[in-house]
């Protein structure tokens, strides 16, 4: 009995080096040089702080220990492709792994749920990916600044706004961005608008006269350029049961990229709408604008407007841009 406990003892005390020295080398390896302090991050299109802190950080509410940690921008809104971002090595979590006991599976009964609508985007991604109105006149009001005096806002902040109409404890707004003027790229006709939701904020009080809000979501920074359209009820587009190809031609007005929600897929806006017979759920082949007219892509619509519509890129082969062409 003695020689065999002294051999469980060995083999536990030789499970425990073991075990330390893989936590040990797996935490050196993502943390990397210990002198350097940091770890570099070279800016991409479309990337702010917020969507780094996020994807680096785990959360984009640190974005200021990005900007405390490069003095150098000055402006924490105006970072360029290329540039190099330094992040902070200790606010970068570390996976250790563990160990997770061997359950062996036992066999119950399973009830087989009856089949659901499924959607073709998330809530968030269908948010944010906004759509082209064709006038400014859903604008209600602005944010006029946050109490605290800060520049960029977030979830949870508090902030005033400013409204067209009285605006009630519990009223809820969309946050949007400056409307941006969206022109055809090939006949150089005004389109609309393209409104981008950022956020959801609700009227909590009163500041001297000043309503104030607090922020419910926010999927990107807000300041004092956002404005506001009222809040209504989203149906999310769901997926068709027969798979539908019009005979629709038109062109793509423009492309946004979302790394934040939509990774590398990217929202395509083009230039037919329900006025033209466009549906939800219908896809389009995207060729090249130049000759010979490749197929480059597939996009999907998720929204539409009664001149336009709303795509998510499904796949591509290059790099899709406004001027493209979309067919079947």
């Amino acid at each position: 009995m003695k020689i065999y406990s002294f051999q469980i003892l060995l083999s536990l005390s030789a499970f425990l080096l073991f075990s330390l020295s893989s936590v040990s080398a797996a935490v050196n390896e993502v943390r990397g040089d210990r002198n350097s302090g940091y770890v570099i991050h070279v800016v991409r299109e479309c990337d702010t702080l917020w969507e780094i802190a996020e994807e680096k950080l785990k959360d984009p509410f640190l974005w200021p220990e990005l900007w405390k940690a490069n003095p150098e921008i000055r402006d924490p809104d105006l970072i360029f492709p290329g540039q190099e971002i330094r992040i902070p090595e200790i606010a970068i979590p570390v996976e250790i792994p563990v160990e997770v006991p061997v359950e062996i599976p036992v066999a119950v009964p399973v009830e087989v749920p009856e089949l659901e609508d499924r959607y073709l985007v998330s809530r968030e991604v269908f948010l944010q990916s906004g759509y082209i109105a064709e006038d400014r006149n859903s604008i209600v009001g602005r944010i006029l600044g946050s109490p605290e005096r800060r520049t960029l806002m977030g979830q949870g902040d508090y902030l005033h706004i400013d409204t067209i109409k009285p605006a009630e404890i519990n009223d809820k707004f969309y946050i949007i961005r400056a409307p941006e003027r969206v022109i055809h790229p090939v006949t150089n006709d005004f389109l609309g608008y393209l409104i981008m939701i950022d956020g959801i904020i609700q009227v909590v009080g009163e500041d001297n006269g000043t309503k104030r809000a607090i922020v419910l979501e926010s999927y990107r920074e807000i300041t004092t350029k956002n404005m506001l359209v009222d809040f209504y009820y989203i149906e999310l587009p769901i997926e068709p049961v027969r798979e539908r190809r019009p005979s629709i031609d038109g062109a793509i007005v423009r492309v946004a990229c979302n790394h934040a929600m939509v990774g590398a897929t990217d929202i395509a806006y083009l230039d037919m709408g329900a006025d033209d017979g466009v549906r939800i759920g219908d896809l389009f082949d995207i060729i090249t604008s130049e000759r010979p007219h490749v197929i480059i892509g597939e996009v999907q619509i998720i929204r539409k407007e009664g001149r336009t519509s709303v795509a998510m890129v499904r796949k591509s082969s290059k790099e899709i841009k406004a001027g493209d062409l979309f067919r079947n």
